[in-house]
């Protein structure tokens, strides 16, 4: 009874797994150049398209280049698009919401649309039509990312700034 009592109280609190597999990632994301097996630039046809093996973990591509040591170094790249894109999307997103939360009237009737009209389209070809069109690059990348992302953010703001809006004390503060 104590050992399944001391069991349960040991236990990580929800999130924190969550937590320890993005520090996890970030970690990797910095030291990857310097625990990566391969050059990951590196090119050796004689090894080109080798299965999974210990040597290659994940085996090579086409050309011969180690697929393990290119994921652990793109995975610096990955996590701060993600990141800068979330940001993005988070401060343009909250902001329109407050926005038309506030304002209301024919402001909000077109961030609702403009909101509603991205998210008509699947996010994700939406976002590969938007940096089919911006041209093939990281920044582009985060920009679509962001675009798609943020009527979600909008959204939430907008309906939290109505509800806080009409609260009562915000008209005894008025009055």
């Amino acid at each position: 009874m104590d050992l399944a009592r001391s069991v349960r109280s040991a236990r990580l609190p929800p999130g924190s797994g969550s937590l320890i597999l993005v520090a996890v990632l970030a970690l990797t994301g910095v030291i990857a150049p310097w625990i990566a097996p391969y050059d990951p630039l590196a090119t050796n046809v004689a090894e080109a398209l080798q299965p999974p093996s210990v040597a290659h973990w994940f085996g090579t591509d086409a050309v011969g280049r180690d697929l393990f040591s290119r994921v652990l170094v793109a995975t610096r790249l990955d996590l701060s698009i993600a990141v800068v894109a979330v940001a993005l999307s988070f401060v343009v997103g909250a902001t329109a919401g407050t926005i038309s939360g506030y304002l209301g009237g024919w402001i909000d009737a077109a961030i609702g649309r403009v909101t509603d009209t991205i998210m008509a389209f699947p996010l994700f070809l939406l976002a590969m039509g938007i940096v089919a069109a911006l041209g093939n690059s990281v920044e582009n990348i985060i920009y679509a990312t962001a675009i798609v992302n943020v009527p979600f953010y909008a959204r939430t703001v907008r309906t939290e700034m109505n509800q806080r809006r009409e609260a009562g004390f915000q008209t005894a503060v008025t009055e």
